[in-house]
């Protein structure tokens, strides 16, 4: 007899541990799978303040705090690994790439890929597309890091290509503007083309920003060749706090002391203005506006301008000349602003 209700406990225990064994599976199945949307979710252009919050309060669960660096982890290792030379070429050898590269995750990855298929096909196929290319839309800005640890904040509607290998760290600024903040590496040197004007660092900060004939570089630190590849690749050694203005028209340009402040206040936001021409400050703006802001008073287009205005409220800097300048406001049915002289 006691035998057999030792037996019945026994069963009873076994069975006990294994509803714990499925609520313990079932919670950290929940938690890799919230992980991995969370991931997802912030790595979007843009996110909302209730949903950074809702992801702190969700990271205070010191379980759920390791399920999210997991996740990251598994994209860093799969990051670097989708970048090695030899697996770019493999793949471009290989007909059928999905299956090619499903074949490098481990069951951690193919986890995430299953839990951000809502915007990436496979994990392995989010690397090696969405990791490439980055841009950013009208009034945006994001900030990217790179597996070599550099990072890059896109101003406004811009867009960057990158391409890291074993030797060398290849990047095309097709359009806008970005600051480069490069991780040391003297065996890869970082270049950046922005049409026929290239920057090359090892290990430094600068800003690139593509013009409709040219590019402008600043220097904020360290040092950088500039080549100006239609100019019979004339260069020019830059020092900390120089900018170059080169455009196919004037491709002579020289490095001049500049307010680095003002030429890179748009990473905070701002934008600096100095007796810049009123019609110059107008276009600058312009770059952050869906809708533009239209200068029909010739009188004062090349009035100087000074002061500090936010680059995600054009219509207080329109209101701010208006009053400046003595203009008129008035909405068109496109929603441009239209500033005319007063009356």
């Amino acid at each position: 007899m006691a035998y057999v209700e030792g037996a019945g406990t026994l069963r009873i225990e076994v069975a006990r541990l294994k509803r714990q064994a499925m609520t313990n599976t079932f919670e950290r199945t929940r938690r890799e799978t919230e992980a991995a949307q969370w991931f997802a979710r912030l790595n979007t252009r843009t996110i909302s303040l209730t949903d950074i919050e809702s992801f702190k309060t969700w990271r205070a669960d010191p379980d759920c705090r390791k399920a999210y660096e997991a996740v990251e982890a598994v994209w860093r290792k799969s990051e670097r690994l989708a970048q090695d030379p030899d697996i770019l070429a493999a793949l471009a050898r290989t007909p059928d790439r999905r299956r090619t590269t499903r074949r490098w995750l481990s069951p951690a990855g193919a986890a995430v890929a299953a839990a951000v298929a809502c915007s990436v096909v496979v994990f392995g196929g989010y690397v090696l597309t969405r990791g490439s290319t980055y841009e950013t839309g009208i009034g945006e800005s994001r900030t990217v890091r790179l597996a070599d640890g550099s990072r890059i904040q896109l101003d406004t509607d811009s867009r960057v290509d990158i391409r890291l290998t074993g030797s060398r760290r290849n990047l095309v600024l097709k359009r806008g503007q970005a600051m480069f903040d490069v991780a040391h590496d003297a065996a890869r040197p970082f270049v950046v083309d922005a049409g026929t004007t290239q920057v090359t660092a090892l290990g430094t900060r600068f800003d690139v920003r593509r013009l409709s004939e040219g590019a402008r570089v600043t220097l904020l630190q360290g040092r950088v060749e500039v080549v100006e590849k239609a100019a019979a690749n004339r260069s020019w050694q830059m020092d900390a706090g120089q900018q170059i203005q080169i455009s196919v028209r004037a491709p002579t340009a020289n490095p001049k002391a500049v307010d680095v402040a003002a030429a890179t206040s748009w990473t905070s936001g701002r934008l600096l203005f100095q007796e810049t021409p009123l019609v110059d400050a107008v276009a600058e703006v312009n770059r952050y506006a869906d809708h533009p802001i239209v200068l029909a008073a010739p009188s004062v287009a090349t009035k100087p301008l000074s002061g500090a205005f936010d680059t995600g409220d054009p219509r207080a800097f329109a209101e701010a000349v208006s009053e400046i300048y003595g203009l008129t406001k008035s909405v068109r049915a496109d929603g441009a602003t239209v500033l005319t002289p007063s009356r």
